[in-house]
């Protein structure tokens, strides 16, 4: 896999500073976590929703 300038991309991330692929990982799980709530609320519906009547 290559970059945008022909760079190896694999290279040129462990090469970062030390915070980076934690932080990457970290972004990417929460991402994934929002993600994940967003669709079961969405398959929910209305039962997600206090206060609401059903029918």
């Amino acid at each position: 896999m290559s970059g945008a300038a022909d760079e190896p991309v694999p290279p040129v991330l462990g090469s970062g500073p030390e915070w980076y692929s934690p932080a990457l990982l970290t972004q990417t799980l929460l991402g994934a976590f929002a993600y994940a709530v967003a669709t079961v609320l969405l398959i929910r519906g209305d039962d997600a929703v206090p206060g609401t009547v059903a029918g």
